[in-house]
């Protein structure tokens, strides 16, 4: 097995397991989709782009029942490309976002428990199950929700561990 500091290999094999895993979820999926696109709407997704594209054309945040976080991301893609190019940019930014999770949950379990064996099984693990990465294609919030509750969790436990001082 690659050694687990070798990051750019653990990144680059989960980047090529999750990209066919989303090009198999879309194809599951053609109804739902035009040429050009690489997402597929969920019954929440105009929710939360349909703010954001009525702050762009009407200058107001309506309607309002959504915190703009996700539509923050959104946004950002709007103002640069056209609404299916921004959507576009949106389910390729969740998937990078999911294979990078990939790598740092399995950091996570190394580090809480110091055994490296455990680094490979979560990783293996995490990779190959499709319980989480079936939303990567979807423009709703759960990918990118997993994605970042690991990403604090790793940056948590990477606090803790550090011999600070001052402590929580």
């Amino acid at each position: 097995l690659k050694g687990i500091n070798n990051y750019w290999h653990w990144i680059i094999l989960a980047l090529i397991i999750k990209a066919l895993f989303f090009v198999f979820m879309l194809s599951q999926n053609m109804p739902d989709r035009g040429a050009g696109i690489i997402y597929v709407t969920g019954g929440d997704t105009n929710t939360y782009i349909e703010p954001i594209e009525n702050l762009i054309s009407k200058r107001q945040y309506v309607p309002d029942f959504r915190t703009p976080g996700y539509g923050a991301v959104y946004f950002l893609f709007r103002l640069l490309s056209s609404k299916t190019n921004a959507l576009n940019l949106l389910a390729l930014t969740q998937l990078l976002l999911s294979v990078l999770s990939v790598y740092f949950l399995a950091l996570i379990a190394r580090d809480i428990f110091k055994r490296d064996s455990l680094f490979y099984i979560s990783f293996y693990g995490y990779l190959l199950s499709t319980y989480t990465s079936i939303f990567d294609i979807f423009i709703l919030t759960e990918s990118f929700a997993v994605s970042s509750l690991i990403f604090a969790v790793f940056c948590f436990v990477k606090g803790i561990n550090k011999d600070n001082a001052v402590l929580l």
